[in-house]
């Protein structure tokens, strides 16, 4: 592979195919190598980043899939789909960097606000946000309301998960909606989480 690319250093085709190729064989080392190649070349393509940030994402290195989509959205910021926005939401959240998840849920729910996906990567950097910013708290719950009716089916475990923040912060009297979502719609082990709040 290596020859083909000295022989077609600038073949974006090729160094595609050659970086998928060894995604697919399970070596993510040679495809970020594929890519990083690519970018001394072409600093300025979009795609390379793209497709250096599926290598990092494959070796678990979320901090650099963040940092290349970071330099996709900066060479060409149109081309940030919904599919960019959730693949740069995964990466920071896997990561843990909560800043990185709120700036990039935040821009993609700009974007496509009525994603529910990126709403999801939103409010779970808001309630990331909120054990330590009591700001953030309404935020969450705000977000919580818009995903239980967007998504009805998944209302008891997204009530949970706001009764258990409202409770790390001490809004009981703000939990009684969402423990009556759970107690209407959860199963038996969300029922006995949210019983837990009263003993």
């Amino acid at each position: 592979y290596g020859q083909l690319l000295r022989v077609a250093p600038t073949n974006q085709r090729l160094r595609e195919e050659i970086f998928r190729s060894f995604l697919s064989y399970g070596k993510p080392d040679a495809a970020r190598s594929i890519a990083d190649e690519g970018l001394a070349i072409d600093p300025f393509n979009r795609d390379l980043y793209d497709l250096k940030s599926n290598a990092c994402l494959f070796q678990s290195d979320f901090k650099c899939a963040v940092s290349s989509l970071e330099q996709a959205y900066a060479i060409d910021s149109t081309a940030a789909d919904t599919l960019f926005f959730a693949k740069i939401s995964v990466a920071a959240q896997q990561g843990e960097d909560t800043e990185a998840l709120l700036k990039w849920a935040r821009i993609g729910n700009k974007r496509y606000p009525d994603n529910t996906t990126i709403v999801e990567y939103l409010q779970s950097a808001y309630a990331m946000k909120a054990t330590t910013e009591p700001a953030y708290v309404d935020s969450t719950v705000n977000l919580s309301r818009r995903l239980m009716e967007a998504q009805p089916e998944n209302a008891a475990a997204i009530a949970l998960k706001t009764a258990q923040l409202l409770a790390s912060v001490k809004r009981f009297s703000e939990m009684e909606p969402f423990v009556a979502v759970v107690e209407a719609k959860g199963d038996a082990a969300a029922k006995e989480q949210v019983a837990a709040f009263y003993y």
